[in-house]
């Protein structure tokens, strides 16, 4: 038996299971389903000696030290929403709207009532975990060992802007519109740092109704009412990080035309941009309605939205975007007074919300962040963080982790045939 599993576990039979079975980076769940758990435990056994191999012998220093130096003596609440292929339909090349694909509900809260800022997100066209790794940790997603950094985490408490929080006595809540099959998400939240995360399928305070995907104003709007509940206790209330994942946008652009009939109309004719269009539109409403109701709610927050990559159109001659492919729509509010973040990028949100909570003079500037160490130290240091390997070598430590190949994530009986059959090949 040992000299068998010697032998299935060589680089030979992981070349083999990287070449020919196609395990792909976004979901640990479906590689299971479809390659069976012994061969797919081999892979990520492999997989994992790699990791160790790549990180080598970098080091581990305090992140928290270099980040987060000063504690703000304010405990404000932090909205953070995240909206899938959020992309703003003026900002393409020779087409013209009527009217405008903004709502006027969500007007008000924009720069001169019509301007997004504009920032940098680490992917185009899918990938939204290096967003949001970006986003809740201020360490650039290098991708130096996965193509998705998310894949990494392996449940151990990380250094990330969350922690931080939840260091200072804040309640860290996350609530995601799809199920947790993709991207290793379960640990990557319990590595992050979140004391609630809810899931959609997960008997959650929020459903999906009407549409292939949820909604964004229905999930926003159960959003609110749950929140509301949270901070109408009798009890005193810890301030509260409010963390939101929107799954609608996904191409084609469907919607429900009898909840929301077309009301943009698009020069020249384009059926792709025209469904885009009306789509943003009745996202942005949603969106607006949400921070109508949220300015009564908590005015004194910070809010930030963004979107998390712009969708995989733009390859097309037909359909040219006015700006660099990973550059996207975001909005940040303090005080419910817009801040504008243009030209900085997805890691750097998250320094920006330190620097408000320190009522810093000039929240935006970031500029000195990696003046003593390197984007790759604090990138290494981090993923130490989330193995769990900060305090040993990374040699010695291949079964560190394994157990959670398979305990967390689903992998039905009858898919273990494949499996069988790629082990015997």
């Amino acid at each position: 038996l040992m000299c068998l599993l010697f032998t299935i576990s060589s680089a030979e039979s992981y070349r083999y299971q990287k070449e020919k079975l196609k395990y792909n980076d976004w979901s640990s769940t479906g590689n299971v389903k479809k390659n069976g758990r012994i061969t797919s435990f081999l892979y990520y056994y492999n997989k994992r000696k790699d990791t160790l191999a790549s990180i080598g012998t970098h080091n581990h220093f305090s992140i928290f030290d270099q980040f987060y130096p000063n504690t703000p003596d304010q405990r404000r609440n932090i909205h953070i929403i995240i909206l899938e292929s959020f992309a703003d339909p003026r900002q393409i090349q020779n087409f013209t709207y009527s009217p405008s694909p903004i709502h006027h509900k969500l007007q008000p809260f924009l720069a001169q009532n019509t301007n997004f800022s504009m920032i940098t997100t680490p992917v185009y066209g899918g990938g939204t975990a290096q967003s949001e790794f970006e986003i809740l940790t201020g360490i650039p997603a290098l991708s130096l060992i996965d193509s998705i950094d998310f894949n990494l985490f392996e449940g151990n408490a990380s250094s990330s802007l969350v922690q931080m929080l939840r260091k200072m006595g804040y309640y860290t809540m996350a609530s995601v519109a799809t199920e947790p099959v993709f991207y290793n998400a379960k640990l990557a939240y319990k590595g992050i740092g979140f004391d609630e995360v809810n899931f959609l399928g997960e008997n959650t305070y929020f459903e999906e109704k009407e549409d292939h995907y949820l909604f964004d104003g229905d999930f926003l709007q159960a959003n609110q009412t749950y929140i509301k509940k949270y901070l109408s206790q009798k009890d005193e209330v810890k301030p509260l990080l409010n963390y939101i994942v929107g799954m609608f946008g996904h191409v084609p652009f469907e919607r429900n035309k009898k909840l929301r009939p077309d009301a943009i109309a698009i020069h020249p004719d384009n059926e792709q941009l025209f469904d885009m269009a009306n789509q943003f539109y009745y996202r942005t409403e949603a969106l607006g309605q949400f921070l109508h109701d949220l300015q009564e709610l908590d005015p004194y927050s910070i809010i930030l939205i963004t979107s998390d990559h712009l969708p995989p159109i733009f390859n097309n001659t037909d359909i040219q975007y006015k700006q660099a492919l990973k550059s996207n729509i975001a909005l940040l509010l303090d005080n419910f007074t817009e801040v504008d973040i243009s030209g900085k990028t997805t890691y750097e949100t998250s320094h920006i919300l330190w620097n408000l909570l320190n009522q810093s003079s000039s929240p935006t500037n970031t500029d000195t962040l990696f003046a003593d160490k390197s984007k790759e130290d604090f990138y290494f240091s981090f993923i130490l963080e989330a193995m769990g390997l900060q305090d040993m070598p990374t040699t010695g430590t291949i079964g560190k982790g394994m157990k959670r190949l398979f305990h967390s994530i689903h992998h039905p009986k009858e898919d273990t045939a494949t499996g069988k059959k790629a082990i015997k090949e």
